[in-house]
């Protein structure tokens, strides 16, 4: 039961945030590397290395999430294109309507 609980904590993480729960090793990959491949840091480096790491990892989450959210949209827009019967059967349709909402979002004045 403790594995499990343990698993579920490990499932439940906020990018960029590491923590010491269930088999989240996040706040360590950094120190482990270093005594690993025998690296040798400076605890100011060390940090500079996990703030990258969280960094890096808050922009891969926000890169899914925007990719996450354009696929349900295209999907979306798939669907409402059969119901009004102007699908030609081609996703090219739906791909320039979010090319042109997308380009909207960036410079408004398009």
């Amino acid at each position: 039961m403790l594995t499990g609980i343990d698993l579920v904590n490990a499932m439940d993480v906020i990018p960029g945030t590491f923590g010491r729960r269930g088999h989240d090793y996040r706040e360590d990959i950094a120190r482990f590397t270093s005594s690993t491949y025998d690296l040798p840091v400076t605890g100011v480096q060390l940090r500079s290395i996990e703030n990258a790491l969280r960094q890096r990892e808050l922009t891969w989450a926000q890169k899914r999430v925007v990719t996450e959210q354009v696929a349900r949209a295209r999907e979306a827009l798939l669907r409402e294109f059969k119901n009004w019967g102007v699908s030609s059967g081609s996703d090219s349709q739906a791909d320039a309507v979010l090319r042109q909402v997308l380009a909207q979002q960036v410079d408004p004045a398009v």
